[in-house]
């Protein structure tokens, strides 16, 4: 928020609307919800703001030392999440329109590069000491987002970036008079403006052409958005003696929405999750050393010694330099909690976009002895929506109703939350169905296989 502030400041907005940009960013919904969450998205945001205000300064000044710190922080953006390195056009701008000559933005240009490649390289040093494998691995990943995250969305994401996820980000009052208030600035200043629009409309096009796409993945928009916004505010045609308060008041009016969503998402947030009491029942219910399959998005149960070195053995096997994760699991197990045998459903395969269906099999299930079998909505919810696409997942659902116990099932508002505010808004976390075998299996069931 002070970055942003400052950039207000540096752009030659008034106090009061570099106080009301801040307020717009501190207030979304999207940021507060991912401050609660070990995502790259967040702490893209800090850099990418701040080499924008030295790229400010070099539009200003002229200056190779400031041209060379923002492409450090550019670099170190990149480092984070690699789309934000077009943070970087913000000094491209400020260097062609500073250059006094060709020759001199030339200069300032290469500064910038050196700062943001040295940066980038000391943050992610495994792209120069491994560097086939890092070129695989953006490769694979230009593939992965190419293609659709799990049959989640249909279509590129232009559409519902400007449709869905800023609006719901910002809110529709404060999105509106951001893109009405960028289109103004741009056509009346031009340099300066084009420092911060260059970035954010060049990140909504490289995000927007994958069909991978979250709301998360627009964050690093929101604070010019919330930016040309405040200074649209600004620039209005206020009265003088009633400017203030009027600024105040339709700041204050704008922010409503936004923060009226944000607090209530903290509210919803603040029960335990459906995945806490599904663990906590599990523990109480179910016998430790228990088979317990499980869907991703599910209980977090603790592994008996033995499952947990067959899982540092499989990542050994794949990766040499993996398993001390669970090697350490099973030298030093939980004393006070149960340990199962438990097996987490992989999500995606090694190349993230086929999903692995070999556990969604009633042969393998009877085969491995598993008595326990949990589904989350977050998972199970998209095959069900896409059943023609995923159709062993989808029967496999369907098998387990009709053949299996339903033992228990905690969702957003089930069992009944405790409190007024936890009754009305729920609580967080997916759906999740526990599955209990039937022994025998119900007449029918022993030969049916999804």
């Amino acid at each position: 928020m002070w970055a942003l502030y400052l950039l207000a400041r540096r752009l030659s907005l008034s106090r009061p609307a570099a106080a009301g940009a801040a307020l717009f960013l501190a207030v979304s919904p999207l940021l507060v919800r991912l401050s609660h969450f070990a995502l790259t998205d967040g702490p893209t945001v800090l850099p990418f703001i701040a080499s924008l205000i030295l790229a400010v300064r070099v539009l200003k000044k002229g200056r190779a030392s400031d041209a060379f710190w923002a492409g450090v922080l550019a670099g170190l953006a990149t480092a984070v999440k690699y789309p934000a390195g077009v943070v970087g056009v913000g000094l491209l701008v400020a260097a062609a329109g500073r250059g006094q000559t060709d020759a001199h933005a030339g200069r300032l240009a290469g500064w910038g590069l050196l700062g943001g490649v040295s940066a980038f390289l000391l943050a992610c040093p495994w792209a120069l000491l491994d560097a086939g494998r890092f070129w695989q691995y953006l490769l694979f990943l230009a593939d992965h987002v190419s293609k659709s995250w799990g049959g989640l969305q249909r279509g590129r994401g232009y559409g519902p970036y400007l449709l869905d996820y800023l609006p719901g980000a910002l809110g529709w009052p404060i999105y509106l008079a951001g893109l009405l208030g960028l289109w103004v600035w741009l056509r009346r200043e031009g340099w300066r403006p084009a420092i911060v629009a260059g970035p954010a409309i060049l990140f909504w096009l490289v995000m927007g052409a994958a069909k991978t796409h979250f709301p998360r993945f627009a964050l690093a928009m929101l604070p010019v958005l919330a930016l040309s916004a405040a200074r649209w505010l600004d620039h209005m045609a206020w009265r003088p003696r009633r400017r203030a308060v009027l600024l105040a008041g339709g700041m204050l009016v704008m922010a409503g929405p936004p923060l009226a969503a944000s607090v209530a998402w903290d509210l919803r947030a603040a029960p335990p999750d459906t995945r806490t009491l599904a663990t906590s029942w599990i523990e109480r219910n179910v016998p430790a050393g228990a088979r317990v399959l499980s869907e991703n998005y599910g209980p977090r149960l603790a592994y008996t010694p033995d499952r947990a070195r067959e899982i540092a053995a499989a990542e050994r096997a794949r990766n040499p330099k993996s398993g001390a994760k669970f090697a350490y699991l099973a030298a030093h197990p939980p004393a006070r909690r149960p340990g199962y045998r438990f097996v987490t459903i992989p999500f995606r395969r090694d190349n993230f976009h086929a999903l692995d269906a070999d556990w969604y099999d009633r042969g393998r299930v009877d085969a491995s002895g598993i008595e326990w079998v949990v589904l989350s909505s977050a998972v199970y919810d998209r095959y069900a929506g896409l059943g023609k696409r995923f159709p062993r997942q989808a029967a496999f659902g369907r098998w387990l109703s009709a053949c299996w116990e339903k033992a228990a099932r905690f969702g957003p508002f089930e069992p009944i939350p405790e409190g007024w505010i936890a009754r009305r808004l729920g609580r967080p976390g997916p759906t999740l169905r526990v599955f209990r075998r039937k022994t025998p299996p119900p007449r029918g069931c022993r030969n049916a296989a999804p």
